[in-house]
């Protein structure tokens, strides 16, 4: 059940409210698909068209782990490189909506995904960049830290010739720490 405040309750029982999706993303990225700017906890998010689609939010009473796809369009070079570079996986990231009357938020904006970051990609076209990101339920890895997966391959990803993990799915007996 969504539990709203009186402010956001009384704009949604008006007439002339909109509302807008909030993306707070790693690196610093808060967009938001509103006409201009919009101004929460401390954050500008942008609105110059970056974000195109949004995955359809199903809620169910099962506990399970959900998923989240956003797709920016036109991201700058220096954003493209930062995921294209940097392992983002497991880093906070949260999706709201906005109840918005003349070009303000009305109350707290309601949460609609609230996750890590599990997947993400850069296409480069003709036109511009797009970056695709998957967000995942943070109980794909209740048991982890975030941005630590122990196995070689994704630690390839990021740290390219380290062999730490390069055995660590062999099972040994004695690894014999302290001889």
């Amino acid at each position: 059940m969504i539990t709203l405040n009186a402010s956001t309750q009384a704009a949604l029982e008006g007439d002339s409210f909109e509302y807008a999706y909030l993306c707070k993303l790693p690196c610093n990225l808060y967009y938001t698909n509103y006409a201009t700017y919009l101004d929460y906890d401390n954050n500008t998010y942008l609105s110059n068209g970056l974000l195109m689609k949004f995955s359809d939010v199903t809620k169910d009473q099962v506990m399970k782990v959900g998923s989240y796809n956003l797709e920016l369009s036109n991201v700058d070079t220096t954003i493209a490189n930062a995921y294209m570079t940097t392992s983002f996986r497991g880093y906070e990231a949260d999706i709201l909506i906005a109840i918005i009357e003349n070009g303000v938020i009305v109350g707290d904006p309601i949460i609609m995904f609230k996750g890590t970051v599990d997947t993400w990609g850069v296409q480069e076209g003709t036109s511009g960049s797009t970056l695709q990101i998957k967000l995942t339920s943070h109980w794909a890895s209740y048991n982890q830290k975030a941005g630590r997966y122990t196995n070689d391959s994704l630690h390839q990803q990021t740290h390219s010739g380290d062999d730490f993990f390069k055995y660590a799915h062999e099972d040994k007996e004695n690894i014999g720490w302290g001889k």
